[in-house]
């Protein structure tokens, strides 16, 4: 119950009433905690006088006393004006004082039997005093077991048994039998040996049936495409890496220098290898800039737009040992086509060449022939629009509901007409 303070009945507030009132009212089994610490910031004396005031509400219920905590406080470390107070109240109230320690699990089990028990008994008094008893009675029979013979035949109880309810009784709370195998640890156990909850985590291995209880703990295998993944595993991978690094090194070195070995043999002078030089200098850069450029998150300018001054070509040109006085970038080159009907001689007249003129057409235009087929395409077009701009949308693929709920769909009374029209 929530907690009552010790105070007269007109002074509590609704929840203390509350707590009253269902200690009145209802049939259970009444347990009174008493603090032995008082940590509770309640002094036993203030306790027992609490209880003294509210014991008339536990009338005709069964009652029991709990010493609790006594895990911080023993009972056996009580002065002894406390322990005849405590007993004073035990044979005032008929109740049974039980000691317990929730924080250290002492006395749990004994406190729930004796409740259950004490409830357990209420309950078949109060159906021994009803009047359907005697219907019930006449259902039951008895069986009283007859005695075979004369011979006495008293309990058996094991010496170890009798030792250890001895030891029990002298205060030994962690009492083992003899000869009695290790208690077996729970997940509980385990969960507090190896971190607490959020830490520990059970392992389901140790519950597998297998026929060879050493394979429990044994890797899972991963198939992929029906083979195991671990026959494809080398233990040995990062030395044999480290090995062909080694061994790469090697190679590299050895090549570098067979290549300035053949480099000094070459039949090249100083100028050709310097331009040599040059060329591969060149190459490098123009690599690592076009690496560069393409990393870059933009779009790509054409190379119709991409402009060169024909001074730079040339002296680009220049650098790589090209001779550039013939080099005329400005002309193109072009191969003019011939017309069919001028292309055979008449009259000994040799055949006349023609150029076409290449005119540029609008993007726009693209595909269509003349100004009357792109009229058409408009017209074309602006009628494909029209079922979309009569439903108010978009494109296809609009699925916009400019009103959920219509005015003249969902308002007014529903007269004779349909059922879609109100």
């Amino acid at each position: 119950t929530p907690g009552i303070l010790d105070k007269p009945l007109e002074e509590r507030n609704t929840i203390e009433m509350q707590a009253v009132t269902a200690l009145a009212h209802l049939q259970c089994c009444v347990l009174y905690f008493l603090d032995l610490s008082e940590t509770c910031g309640w002094s036993l004396e203030d306790q027992i006088k609490l209880f003294e005031n509210i014991k008339p509400l536990f009338a005709n219920k069964p009652l029991v006393i709990i010493a609790n905590k006594v895990d911080a406080k023993p009972y056996d470390q009580l002065s002894s004006e406390h322990k005849e107070l405590l007993e004073k109240v035990s044979e005032t109230s008929g109740a049974k004082i039980l000691q317990m320690s929730s924080h250290a699990d002492i006395g749990v089990t004994d406190v729930k039997r004796m409740a259950c028990e004490k409830l357990i008994e209420k309950r078949v008094e109060t159906k021994m005093k009803s009047k359907k008893l005697g219907n019930i009675m006449n259902r039951l029979t008895v069986a009283v077991p007859s005695a075979r013979d004369s011979k006495v035949r008293p309990v058996s109880i094991p010496e170890s048994v009798l030792r250890a309810r001895e030891r029990k009784r002298n205060g030994d709370q962690d009492v083992e039998m003899e000869g009695a195998s290790e208690k077996r640890k729970t997940e509980k156990d385990l969960m507090w040996e190896n971190g607490g909850p959020g830490v520990y985590s059970a392992c389901y291995k140790k519950l597998y049936d297998l026929k060879n209880k050493d394979h429990k703990f044994d890797v899972i295998p991963e198939i992929i495409d029906g083979k195991n993944i671990a026959d494809f595993v080398d233990p040995d991978i990062m030395q044999k890496l480290e090995e062909l690094e080694r061994e790469e090194e090697q190679l590299q070195k050895q090549a570098e220098y067979e290549e300035k070995q053949a480099g000094e043999e070459s039949d090249l002078d100083e100028e050709e290898k310097e331009f040599v030089g040059a060329i591969r200098d060149k190459k490098s850069i123009v690599l690592q800039q076009h690496r560069r450029e393409k990393s870059k998150n933009r779009s790509v300018l054409p190379a119709k737009h991409k402009t060169r001054k024909s001074k730079e070509f040339k002296e680009a040109l220049a650098k790589t040992g090209y001779e550039t006085s013939k080099v005329n970038p400005t002309k193109i080159r072009t191969k003019k086509r011939m017309r069919e009907d001028d292309s055979m001689d008449v009259d000994g007249e040799s055949p006349k060449k023609a150029g076409r003129t290449l005119v540029k057409k609008s993007p726009h235009q693209e595909g269509l022939r003349d100004a009357e087929q792109k009229k058409m395409a408009k017209k074309l077009l602006k009628l494909g629009r029209r079922p979309l701009q009569m439903e108010g949308r978009a494109g296809t693929s609009d699925r916009k509901i400019s009103e959920k709920l219509p005015k003249h769909l969902f308002s007014g009374k529903r007269g004779i007409g349909k059922t879609q029209r109100r």
